[in-house]
């Protein structure tokens, strides 16, 4: 029963490929060309980020940390969540003592407001 299904299956694929050739190929070619379409431009996007990752190589250093302050986000040690954490030269300093750093700089910015006119940034 099973081997029945199957051959009429095939037998009505087969007949509607002949009767229908040029749609048939046509739908073959358009597959094809999705396919060979999706491979190329995958292939084209590797390559392009190979190169941008050999061309910004040791651009800005490598193994460049930058540590900034900021917030706790749970209670710890008698303080309350939330709590602002700034950083001192002194912080810097200590971190500059650790074995495996082997530079280090402190750097210090403030947000300034701009204003213009009426307009403040």
């Amino acid at each position: 029963m099973r081997m029945r299904v199957l051959r009429e299956i095939a037998r009505e694929a087969m007949t509607g490929l002949f009767r229908n050739r040029v749609r048939a190929g046509l739908s073959m070619l358009g597959i094809s060309w999705g396919i060979v379409s999706v491979v190329m431009l995958l292939a084209y996007g590797n390559g392009f980020d190979e190169a941008l990752v050999r061309g910004f190589h040791g651009a800005f250093g490598d193994g460049v940390n930058i540590l900034g302050g900021g917030q706790t986000s749970q209670q710890a040690g008698g303080e309350r969540a939330g709590k602002r954490i700034r950083l001192s030269f002194a912080d810097a300093e200590a971190v500059g003592q650790l074995p495996f750093v082997k530079q280090w700089s402190p750097e210090y910015f403030q947000d300034v407001p701009i204003a213009w006119n009426d307009n403040q940034h």
